[in-house]
């Protein structure tokens, strides 16, 4: 089943930014503020709600509350966002009924994909977001891939078990 998904294609892009900036603080920016300025710069905030709006929802409480976060420590090598709220999350995706949850404790691990005109994200959850169907079947999510249109929910290694999220500007 297809969701599409409205006006989330900034706060897609906002968050992949987000993830860059962290890690070219982590490669650069650390290196260069201790070589030339006498306090160090602080990494880039990324907060539940950056993740959140990425699928239509805002949540004023989630969007304050921040990710301890990793950064990559290479080109191939994931980083890490973890954060523990104090009640899970739980909302219907635009129109359907189907909502997505996140569990009390989040645990995500994100590689990001540059490209010349497009960037990526791929987030692996360890179950820690999840889909609930409108017939009350509940499914864990493995990993997500955003990109510019879409947004692809792999639920397990098999090939057809994938919910797209389509982004409509």
């Amino acid at each position: 089943m297809d969701v599409s998904l409205l006006d989330v294609n900034d706060h897609i892009q906002e968050l992949t930014y987000k993830l860059i900036e962290l890690n070219e603080w982590a490669f650069y920016g650390v290196h260069l503020s201790a070589e030339t300025l006498d306090y160090p710069i602080q990494p880039p905030v990324i907060t539940v709600g950056h993740v959140l709006r990425c699928f239509g929802h805002a949540d004023a409480d989630a969007a304050s509350l921040e990710f301890t976060t990793t950064p990559a420590k290479g080109a191939h090598a994931c980083g890490t966002l973890k954060a523990t709220i104090p009640d899970p999350i739980q909302f219907y995706l635009r129109g359907s009924g189907i909502q997505l949850y996140l569990s009390p404790k989040i645990e995500l691990w994100y590689l990001i994909s540059r490209g010349l005109n497009h960037n990526a994200v791929k987030i692996n959850t360890f179950d820690r977001l999840g889909l609930v169907f409108s017939d009350g079947r509940h499914r864990g999510i493995r990993n997500i891939i955003m990109g510019d249109n879409v947004i692809d929910m792999r639920m397990s290694d098999e090939e057809d078990d994938i919910m797209s999220l389509h982004v409509v500007s």
